[in-house]
């Protein structure tokens, strides 16, 4: 045979041996089955709306229909909607986002909580908010047992780091708190929403149930030092369907959770007299206005706190709807036993105090149960 011919024969083999050889290696070398997040082109890629990893991931198409069938998908479902902006492609033979757009659209730092104040004498009551400034809605734990903090968690800063402070909540029995720690076998919380631009509010009076105390005894006051408040959300919630198997968990939990901490603030020890429970200090502000000075007659229903520390104590009412009013009158004293009670007040608009811009001249009063 032709000496040339024999070498181009001898070159074709050792062409198809090679193109064979890579198709081999290329198969195995590809991931096992449809991997998750593997892909060849962009084609190959999908968006998932019902991942455990959030909502909007891009994964395989392949693998996506497998995942589709399996029960374990049926436990996610996202509180969150398309754009239509959301593109998926194949890089690095990995399917990825490469859109501009966020699942949800939120940024944690537009999500804050703050105290009215940064520094409190022992026992007086701190007024703790969180505001969502964002045009969309998140997600927290609204705690359910009386004995929890509702949705914030308290931090000290000792040894030169910031330490969760463990404690429940004492209740109220009667005209008196104490510590009552009950175990719960139903969810001891649930998903709560907080609407855009909308916010939540807790007063808290320092009392705190700390380690094992028994039922029945009286709460004590946090101790003095430096703290802030922290506050976990999620920019989604999930909706669980296996909770029946973990009953404690609830129907519903957070995704994306972050956390964002408040503006430290001060415990000191505390003044002398602020803390009677009957008898005002010599240091509660008592202002009397001019019955001609006196505004349109008015009513309404808060709870009655004290601002400030001596030398100048002052006491105020918040209503349900958030507003602040300091107290004024002849009747102010005898209000004081009232502190951290709700009232009902009838009495006169009154101008500014030194901590409020509107105060009321208190005639009347009755206790809310």
């Amino acid at each position: 045979m032709n000496k040339k011919i024999l070498i181009i024969i001898l070159i074709g083999i050792l062409a198809a041996g090679g193109f064979i050889s890579f198709l081999v290696w290329k198969h195995y070398s590809k991931p096992n089955l449809p991997l998750k997040h593997y892909c060849q082109t962009d084609s190959d890629c999908i968006l998932s709306g019902n991942d455990p990893e959030g909502f909007g991931i891009c994964v395989n198409k392949e693998w996506y229909e497998e995942w589709k069938k399996s029960p374990e998908s049926k436990k996610y479902k996202w509180d969150c909607e398309y754009t239509g902006k959301e593109r998926c492609a194949c890089v690095n033979n990995k399917c990825q986002r490469v859109d501009s757009e966020r699942e949800c659209g939120v940024k944690e730092t537009q999500v804050i909580i703050t105290t009215d104040k940064t520094e409190y004498d022992q026992g007086e009551t701190i007024k703790i908010s969180v505001k969502n400034n964002l045009d969309k809605p998140i997600w927290y734990r609204r705690q359910i047992p009386l004995e929890f903090p509702p949705f914030w968690e308290l931090e000290k800063f000792e040894e030169n780091k910031w330490k969760t402070v463990y404690f429940y909540l004492p209740v109220q029995e009667k005209e008196k708190e104490i510590c009552i720690l009950r175990f719960h076998e139903r969810p001891t919380w649930y998903i709560d929403e907080l609407k855009p631009n909308s916010k939540i509010s807790y007063q808290w009076n320092q009392k705190v149930c700390i380690g094992d105390k028994d039922n029945g005894s009286e709460p004590e006051f946090i101790q003095k030092g430096r703290y802030r408040f922290a506050f976990r959300f999620g920019l989604r919630k999930i909706h669980l369907s296996n909770y029946q198997e973990e009953p404690w968990k609830g129907k519903e939990d957070l995704m994306d959770t972050k956390i964002i901490y408040s503006n430290e603030f001060i415990i000191k020890e505390k003044s002398e007299g602020i803390l009677s429970d009957t008898e005002p200090p010599s240091t509660l502000l008592l202002i009397i206005p001019e019955k001609n000075q006196r505004g349109n007659f008015i009513e309404l229903t808060g709870r009655i706190y004290s601002m400030g520390s001596p030398p100048v104590i002052q006491l105020g009412v918040e209503t349900l709807d958030g507003e602040v009013y300091g107290i004024v009158g002849e009747r102010t004293k005898e209000l004081w036993k009232f502190r951290d009670k709700t009232l009902h007040l009838k009495g006169y608009l009154a101008g500014r105090t030194p901590r409020t811009e509107k105060s009321i001249e208190v005639i009347d009063y009755r206790a809310i149960k």
